[in-house]
Order: C-alpha cells, then structure tokens, then sequence
C-alpha cells in the first residue's frame, strides 16, 4: 500500500488516486490529513503538498485536484528534462496527478468551441499537438518517472508487458453482394466516370460468384487475431437513418442478420451507433435493445465516426445501457488522445463524479494512417512499431481500430495486410 499525505480530499483527487494505485499500478493506497500518521507509516509514502519531508517523495499540488467548475487553466507542455512534462501557470513544478486528470478527462476538450465537421475535437486544438508528444503514453510515462523516483520498492505497473486488443468496425460487410438493381447500375456508372473499368468486371465476377466480394475479410482478420489476449472485438451497425454516413446494413436483411449472428459466436460484439445519435440515449437504447435481442446483452459501444462530445455523448451511453466505450482516439493521427493506453472510468467534470462507463482507449486506426497521414504501407509498418515500443518499454495495451473494407486494392489498399500483421506481432 502507498499512503498519500493531502489537506485537500476532493472527488478529483480521489479519481485520480483510484486511477494510479488501482488500474495503472498494483498496490491500493491510503489518504491521510495526518502528519503524525504519515510519519509512523513506514511503507511507500507520496506527500502531495508543499513542504514535504526531505526523506519523502513529494509532490507540489498545481490546485487543480481541488478546484471544482470548468474554470479555463494555463498548460503548456515543457521538454526540458527526460520526458515531456504538463505544467500549470507558471508554475515549473510537475504536479504529475493534477496532469495525468487533465488529459484523462480530456478537460480541453470541455473549453474548446470550434469542432471538426463532424463535431469532433480537432487534434491541433490539444496542448499536445507540438511536436506529436501525443504519440507517447504520457500517463505511462509519468507514473513510470514515480516509480523510479521510490526506486527498487516500487510497485509493479498492472499490465508489465506489451497487450494486444484488436478491434474491427463491420460498416460495410459487402462491397457488392445483396444490393439491388439500381444500386448496382449507379455504382458501375461511378466507376466508368473513375476511369475504373477493372471495377466493372470486378463487379461482376463478384455477382457470378466467380470471386470472393473485396469487403469479405473477417475470417482473416479473426484467423490472425488468435494470438491476441482475449476474444476479439466488433462493432456492428443495426440502425438506420437518412444520413449519407449511414449506408450500412440493417438487420432487416436476413443475410446480415445471420452473419451477425455467427459473428457472436466468433466474437464479442459491441454497438456501432448511427451517426446522428452520438447526443441520442433514446435512439442508442433502441440500437442496442435491438442488437441484444438477436446476440444476448450488449454493454459494448464505439461511435460511428469517432463522433464524441463530452460530456454528452457519454451520458447519452450510461443512460441507453452502455458500460463499455472504445471511442476514445484520434481520427487525425495515431497516438493517445487521453494520453493512456490502459482502460479509465470517465469522470463527468461538469458534475463532479466518478462514473461506471468504462473507457477503453485506441491508439492506432487503419484510415488514420492511409487517409489522414497519407502514409504508405511501409511507412505505417515503422509507425506502429515505434508506437508498440513506446508501450512496450512502460507495459500497456496496443489497442487498435481496423476495418474489414481496409484490404480491398481497388481501393488502395493493396499491401496493407503487412501493416494489419504487424499490429498483432
């Protein structure tokens, strides 16, 4: 056990504390307001306030852990010692608890207006953003530097080595089959204005049955994924709206619904929400009602999109029955936008509490690659293995986003199975 010495007890510190010593760390702890006590105790000690003992790790509180309100606060990102620091103010003591909150909570995110055009918090609006330091998993790393500050008694981090957690978005099983006439018709005129005949005959040859259907790749992904810690995980869409970014399949087509169904035999299953419901408890309640009905309870969800804004579209999933998030990531790049690679509780900063919806971060998605960074397969390749060492040498979890549309060469794809590869090496 850690005892910790505070004047302050407040909910934020609280968190922070259960977040540290009970998931990054395995040891509890003890708060105490008592010097006296402090001093008897002659196991691992954290003084966190001014004027400390000299023989005590201490650290000088930045108030942040005992304010309440979204109160906009001063941080900038030092490098001038071993590791990117988050600083407060002008103050040039690293109060590593109020910095591993701040990013945890994702509290810029509460006091920044603009949004990308799909309500998203933009990467370059974070205080991260210079010189990618959001690559590292600054958490890690900042517990790591406490660690070592108690030296050979410290404790051990919760998860010791590199963990794997493959996760796939099912948006469009098909690319071809079971679609209709027209759908047919207008996709082939949109191929001869590409200047894509081979698509035609790809086409088909797809509706002869002469070749697998591009977007048919889930028994290789889940085939290669055998290795990784646990069942694999995928989210399906169930709902329907007009919205151009809903054309997925509803489970009003039989053929889906039984390819679901065998999925969840294969898999966990997770929610994939309509776009216009990231706001919406009504609607997510009804998506995951109807999910659960054909493969049992689902407390599982990820926002089509990436389409998150704190603090409501989390309220929206703990009120429509979501225990489980895995949205938390950047769509712009790889990296850790809560700064963690490890699962969280989400803290409600508007309310002051602890809640039971369970964050589970991602660092690396396919279309953050391709899409945004324009990198080739080579190129990803020496990407993710620079992100795997940076949560190898610290113990963590590699949790990443993949599609089964993200193989198809027509496409662009061709190659990126070495990437997909290298993510579950």
């Amino acid at each position: 056990m850690v005892l910790i010495y505070s004047v302050v007890d407040h909910p934020r510190l609280r968190y922070t504390l259960d977040l540290v010593f009970g998931q990054i760390l395995d040891v509890g702890y003890g708060l105490t307001r008592d010097p006296q006590e402090f001093g008897r105790f002659e196991g691992l000690k954290l003084w966190y306030g001014a004027g400390g003992p000299p023989d005590v790790v201490s650290v000088i509180p930045s108030g942040l852990l005992g304010a309440s309100g979204m109160e906009k606060v001063r941080v900038h990102i030092s490098r001038k010692g071993e590791i990117p620091v988050l600083l407060f103010g002008g103050v040039e003591e690293f109060d590593l608890l109020s910095a591993i909150f701040y990013m945890v909570t994702r509290y810029e995110e509460y006091l920044v207006k603009e949004r990308d055009e799909h309500d998203r918090f933009r990467l370059r609006d974070s205080v991260v953003y210079t010189d990618k330091v959001y690559r590292l998993p600054l958490v890690h790393l900042w517990v790591d530097a406490l660690r070592k500050r108690w030296g050979e008694t410290a404790p051990k981090p919760l998860y010791s080595a590199l963990r794997i957690e493959p996760s796939y978005d099912l948006d469009f099983p098909w690319k071809y089959k079971y679609y209709g006439k027209w759908k047919h018709i207008k996709g082939s005129v949109r191929d001869i204005l590409r200047a894509k005949p081979q698509l035609l005959s790809k086409r088909r040859a797809v509706l002869r049955s002469e070749c697998p259907d591009p977007f048919e790749r889930m028994d290789y992904m889940l085939g290669q994924s055998e290795g990784a810690v646990g069942r694999p995980l995928i989210f399906v869409p169930v709902g329907s709206s007009p919205s151009y970014y809903d054309r997925n399949r509803t489970l009003e087509l039989e053929v889906y619904r039984e390819l679901v169904l065998s999925l969840s035999e294969r898999a966990e299953l997770g929610l994939h929400p309509t776009y216009g419901s990231y706001r919406r408890a009504d609607v997510i309640g009804q998506e995951r009602h109807a999910l659960s009905e054909l493969v049992g309870e689902v407390h599982r969800s990820r926002f089509h999109y990436l389409r998150c804004r704190l603090p409501e579209s989390y309220r929206a999933l703990i009120a429509a029955g979501i225990r489980h998030d895995y949205s938390m990531g950047y769509a712009e790049d790889i990296g850790f936008r809560a700064g963690i690679s490890t699962p969280y509780y989400w803290y409600d900063l508007e309310r002051e509490q602890k809640t039971d919806l369970m964050v589970h971060p991602f660092c690396v998605m396919d279309q953050s690659l391709k899409h945004y960074q324009k990198m080739d397969p080579d190129t990803a390749v020496s990407a993710v293995r620079r992100i795997k060492s940076n949560i190898g040498d610290l113990g963590g979890i590699l949790s990443f986003v993949w599609h089964n549309s993200s193989f198809d060469a027509d496409e662009g794809w061709g190659g990126w199975d070495r990437v997909y590869e290298e993510l579950l090496a």
